[in-house]
């Protein structure tokens, strides 16, 4: 005997699934491969219930930080040498010679334009 026909809780087509909340094949087969789809919300997330009855709310996942360099600053030639005291880091050399590189390229279009 088949379940009766219920809407999936992830992206509302028909599905006969006994599972609480009810879930398709394919969202079945999506969560197994870890991607995760919701209609109304582009962010990664899960459906959690929300308690009295059983509803389902979207969750998402917090966005992941800005990677830090391992000196503790966020990059940056002089930021790094005013809170280390120390030469900076590869990280800290790196992210001032792009932004100089950029200031550069910005200064070169001013003029041509």
């Amino acid at each position: 005997m088949t379940a009766p026909t219920a809407p999936c809780a992830t992206c509302g087509t028909a599905c006969n699934s006994a599972k609480t909340p009810p879930e398709c094949a394919d969202c079945r087969r999506r969560a197994q491969a870890g991607e995760h789809w919701s209609p109304d919300v582009l962010t990664d997330g899960e459906w959690r219930p929300t308690g009295a009855g059983g509803t389902l709310q979207w969750h998402p996942w917090p966005k992941p930080r800005a990677k830090v360099a391992k000196c503790g600053t966020d990059g940056g030639y002089y930021r790094h040498l005013r809170r280390t005291k120390t030469e900076p880091c590869a990280a800290c050399r790196r992210a001032h010679a792009l932004a100089q590189a950029k200031r550069k390229e910005r200064a070169t279009l001013r003029v041509v334009a």
